[in-house]
């Protein structure tokens, strides 16, 4: 149980992360274009 929270946790902690990342990529991109 300790486990599968643990991972819950991550997964919560990486989403954010990646939806930040993806956010400042696209604005990056269009800067190039």
């Amino acid at each position: 149980i300790f486990n599968a929270l643990n991972s819950l946790e991550l997964k919560s902690l990486e989403e954010p992360i990646y939806l930040f990342g993806q956010f400042f990529k696209k604005p990056f991109e269009c800067l190039t274009l």
